[in-house]
This record gives structure tokens, sequence and C-alpha cells, in this order.
């Protein structure tokens, strides 16, 4: 895809972080890129919709840096910011473009979206909140993550995306942290810390980068670890090779 969605591919850093699959399309959020880029991998065809306006300024210098992951809700896909401050969501098929102000933190806030059927939730990684949006009325409600009783290393890239059990959980998957946690998906509280078994990680780049859910144990992609590692979502408990 990368080269042919246009004449103005950086030519350094990121292009992209984040894909997701919606309806025959597949949807690249940017990073250091100037454009959303939509590819139609039947026709071979690729649209981009620009995203040069999404930028972070501090102290006169611009970061880039824009967006951490793309969640599809059967309709619009939502972009996950990194430094911009906005949530921006695209109409998969007009390409209608709305956006919703949630990142009032800048630096690397969230990194990674999770939609439950109703809510958007944009996963903390270097802010101190777990923010979820409804998709239908865009409503924007913002969850304290310090009240936990435990370090969760909040403010240091924290969590790297999550899953929903289809139920009323959301499950914040650990990059640096040292636990798994779960939040009620009604109410926006935290219901659980789970430390993972992982003691090897490089202090730059953390645990783990990713998880996937499968209906009952959530797969983690080792990062600096040298293990496999899941979680029993039934039992509460972590399993890793030896």
């Amino acid at each position: 895809v990368a080269p042919t969605v246009g004449p103005n591919r950086p030519s350094v850093g990121e292009w992209f972080n984040g894909a997701c699959y919606a309806d025959g399309y597949i949807w690249l959020a940017p990073q250091d890129a100037d454009y959303f880029v939509r590819y139609d991998p039947y026709r071979d065809e690729t649209v981009t919709v620009d995203a040069s306006s999404y930028v972070y300024v501090s102290n006169g210098a611009t970061k880039k840096d824009r967006f951490n992951g793309v969640v599809y809700d059967g309709e619009y896909v939502w972009f996950i910011p990194s430094w911009t401050d906005k949530l921006v969501r695209i109409h998969n098929i007009t390409l209608d473009v709305t956006e919703v102000e949630v990142n009032v933190y800048g630096d690397d806030a969230y990194n990674g979206g999770i939609f439950d059927g109703e809510y958007i939730w944009n996963v903390t990684h270097d802010a101190n909140d777990l923010v979820r949006v409804n998709v239908n009325t865009l409503a924007v409600e913002r969850f304290s993550m310090t009240s936990t009783g435990v370090d969760i290393s909040l403010g240091d890239a924290s969590f790297l995306g999550g899953s929903f059990d289809g139920d009323n959980t959301i499950w914040l998957h650990p990059r640096k942290s040292k636990f798994l946690v779960s939040v009620n998906r009604t109410t926006g509280a935290v219901t659980g810390t789970y430390e993972h078994p992982v003691a090897d990680q490089s202090a730059s780049f953390g645990y783990f980068h990713g998880g996937s859910f499968d209906g009952r144990y959530i797969w983690f992609s080792s990062y600096t670890s040298t293990k496999l590692c899941w979680f029993d979502t039934k039992k509460l408990e972590w399993g890793s090779e030896t």
C-alpha cells in the first residue's frame, strides 16, 4: 500500500500505527503520515483523507505522532489520539469526518481503542485517565486511574490496547505496567488488577506490545519478554511458558 497512497509520504519516522478491517476495507491510522488511508484489497484501490492538521504544538515546536490505533464500530472508523487532542471519526463509505476533543494531556496520551457496542474506549498510555466516547451522542466521560491501590505505572506507557469480553468487562493490556487491569464497562470503575509473571523487561519498551482475546483467554504479544503469556478471564489467573 505505502508506495501508492500519495505524494506526501514521510521520509523518516513511523508512517502508521494501527490498522483495522471495516467491511471490505483496510484502514491505516497515521502516526507521522499526513493522511488517513482506506485500502480496498479486492480492487487494489487506495483512498486518502487529509490528516495534516492533527498535530501537537508545545513551546513553538510541532509534533506529529498523530494517532495510536483505529477501531471500527460497524459504520465509522475511530482514530485514537496520541499527541493530537482530537479523537477522529470517519464514515467508512462517505468519508465524512467528525472530531471529538478528548486528549488534554498531549504527550503520547492514549494507545489503542476498544469498541464495546456502545462506547469507544481510549486506552491510557501516558495519560492518567481512561476516556470513553458514546458512539451515538459523542458524549465524553473520563475515569481516573489513580486509585487502583497498586502502582500500575501511570504516566509511563502503562497500557497498550485492550479487550472487551462481550459482557461487562474492559481489559487494559499492560505495556510497562506490571498489571492487567479490569474495568467495569458500565461504571468505568477499576474492578481488578492482576500482576503478570514476567520479570524481564526493557525500561524503554515494556513487557508486552498488544494482545488478542479469544473469548476466554487474552494472549499477549511479548515485546522484550522471552515468554509467551496468557490470561484466563474465567479463572482470573495468568499462564506462561516456563
